[in-house]
């Protein structure tokens, strides 16, 4: 159930995130070590090519683990209001996405 995210690095630009190609759901922004330290939300796109990422950046975006029962998940993102959720090893390095509409298959 985890999807694979693309990803910028933190001295990326609003131009690296637009290079992905269109997405559905913030983009996640990693240090050296592919530790998330913030997301990118799509809208912010339409920024001027040239913005850093850590300007614009969520900091610290909600994350969990990938032991975590796919129900705990379902009813944790309902709580919360949310669509998807990073997935994190211990860490804090990314490993993916898990998104509601892949869940409720």
């Amino acid at each position: 159930y985890v999807i694979v995210a693309d990803s910028v690095a933190i001295d990326s630009k609003i131009g690296d995130v637009v290079a992905l190609g269109k997405q559905a759901y913030p983009v996640p922004v990693v240090d050296g070590a592919n530790v998330v330290v913030g997301a990118v939300d799509p809208v912010a796109t339409g920024l001027s090519p040239t913005t850093p990422v850590a300007d614009v950046m969520i900091p610290a975006p909600g994350t969990i683990r990938p032991e975590r029962q796919i129900d705990d998940v379902v009813r944790q993102l309902a709580k919360d209001g949310l669509d998807h959720v990073l997935v994190t090893a211990v860490d804090g390095t990314l490993i993916g996405r898990v998104e509601v509409d892949q869940l409720r298959g």
